[in-house]
């Protein structure tokens, strides 16, 4: 399937990436003077058994990363400053990273919260020409975001590769792989440590015989082919600097969904549930709003610590405004028959959307109530007003205990 791209021979410096370094804690320390130059962790709780999500260079320098709990980093490191994450300031950074490199005249494309790739034209792929892009870059992002905002670059003839070389030299490195070094970078670089191959399939090629990365680079596409497919054929030509990654020009979102843990006490009341439930529907509306989609299907999941769980789902009338989600939710979480004698142990609420569709010019919902008009009027309204004065700015009364959905990051995802 992929052969019909060797013809088109890939080219040096076609992609530039960019990746932020220990971005959610240089953030944290960007914003907060007192932190800097010292190790520093972030964690979505402060509890001694939550685990850290983000750490910077000094932290690292313990041997505390992503993953650590935080009992076990302040064994590590008893200086060690932990501070709970921002969700909105690492929005608000990315957004201003994304207008810097949308600014060059590059194509860009998103990675993650923290990542993104330029695709560099034809007539712009001098190494003089991307080393100036380079410096524009990392100026602006010093100059427009801060001194403690830095960045590894790297260079490739395709994604894969310009990530790679990216991820080669942290913090702060500025990597270039030629076509006539790809080979050499693959030297005695283990499988595992390329993105896109895990262990299991790093056991599947061992079991073949390849020993490291530069060997399964100079493997044949018959082999690669017969060994794993169409994945083979990929890797045949991703390793080749052949660009198979680049991410389809329109994708349509199929679903989006919220969830949060229950911390402390996990027997809850029939009402404790609903506000979380509650919490979980403002959130989610007011994010479809700002995709501008409308949901037709609604589902809501319930996990417990004796690892049993509870789910269902519905599909409705287009959805969007606040009280419209909120009502559906509720009722779904109704009819679950979670009572006082039901809630104890819950361990997860989740709350999905799906059936979504893209509306070009939104309106008020034909032949409904004046409460429901009142509502999608209102939602309207209060998305403008945060959009400009910051998130939470404005709230509704019945999601004052929103508190019990805290904003969340994952990784990958804005």
């Amino acid at each position: 399937m992929y052969e019909a791209l060797l013809p088109q021979k890939p080219q040096d410096c076609s992609v530039i990436y960019v990746d932020m370094n220990a971005f959610f804690a240089s953030v944290e320390q960007q914003e907060h003077a007192e932190l800097r130059g010292k190790p520093v962790a972030v964690a979505p709780f402060l509890a001694p058994s939550c685990s850290i999500v983000a750490a910077s260079y000094e932290a690292r320098a313990y041997g505390i990363g992503v993953g650590t709990r935080i009992s076990q980093a302040i064994e590590l490191c008893p200086q060690l400053r932990i501070v709970a994450d921002s969700p909105s300031d690492y929005r608000r950074y990315h957004d201003r990273i994304m207008a810097i490199l949308r600014d060059t005249y590059c194509e860009v494309g998103v990675r993650s919260i923290d990542e993104a790739y330029l695709l560099v034209p034809s007539y712009a792929r001098s190494m003089s020409d991307v080393n100036t892009l380079i410096e524009d870059i990392t100026s602006r992002f010093k100059k427009e975001l801060g001194e403690y905002l830095k960045c590894s670059v790297g260079v490739g003839p395709n994604i894969w590769c310009a990530k790679m070389a990216a991820g080669s030299n942290k913090p702060n490195g500025r990597t270039v792989l030629h076509m006539h070094s790809l080979i050499q970078f693959y030297k005695g670089l283990p499988l595992v440590r390329c993105t896109g191959i895990g262990r299991r399939m790093a056991r599947q090629l061992y079991a073949l015989g390849v020993s490291d990365t530069a060997d399964l680079a100079m493997r044949s596409l018959g082999f690669l082919r017969s060994s794993l497919g169409v994945v083979g054929e990929k890797w045949f030509l991703r390793l080749r600097g052949y660009e198979v990654d680049l991410a389809p020009k329109t994708r349509a979102r199929q679903s989006m969904s919220h969830q949060v843990t229950v911390m402390g006490d996990r027997n809850l009341s029939s009402q404790q549930c609903r506000d979380y439930i509650r919490a979980l529907a403002l959130r989610l509306a007011a994010r479809e709003r700002s995709h501008r989609l409308y949901a037709s299907g609604v589902g809501v999941f319930v996990s417990f610590v004796d690892r049993s769980s509870r789910h269902i789902y519905t599909k409705t009338s287009r959805l969007s405004a606040d009280a419209e989600l909120v009502g559906v939710a509720l009722g779904l979480l109704e009819k679950l028959g979670l009572n006082q004698e039901i809630c104890q142990g819950v361990r997860l609420f989740a709350l999905y959307i799906d059936g979504l569709s893209l509306v070009q010019q939104p309106s008020l919902p034909f032949a409904q109530t004046n409460a429901l008009i009142r509502d999608h009027m209102l939602s309207r309204v209060i998305d403008q007003l945060n959009q400009r004065y910051g998130p939470k700015a404005v709230v509704r009364a019945s999601g004052l205990a929103r508190e019990l959905s805290p904003d969340r990051i994952g990784f990958g995802h804005l």
